[in-house]
């Protein structure tokens, strides 16, 4: 186990405007309470940046409460397997 990736607490968000818990306040009032923002994406950072009220936060704030992020929109049930044009989107994020 000790060689397994280790984040810590995360708190997940849709970035929305008016989503509770606000991670940013949390952190504000408590820091180290939760160790990073998981934000639920789009495959695309530019659809993330257009859809999430919130994205400049989660962006401007990413060096003092790091983010995730965790692309929604892929097929994880399915045999059949990822476009290449969501493929190449998800390798935008790298």
């Amino acid at each position: 186990m000790e060689t397994l990736p280790w984040m810590g607490l995360g708190l997940s968000t849709n970035l929305g405007s008016r989503d509770r818990p606000d991670p940013w306040l949390l952190h504000d009032a408590a820091p180290g309470l939760f160790d990073f923002v998981e934000y639920s994406a789009p495959l695309r950072i530019e659809e993330a940046r257009a859809q999430a009220a919130r994205f400049s936060a989660l962006w401007d704030r990413r060096a003092e409460l790091p983010a995730i992020f965790h692309p929604v929109h892929l097929n994880l049930w399915g045999p059949a397997l990822e476009s290449e044009e969501n493929l190449a989107a998800l390798a935008e994020q790298g």
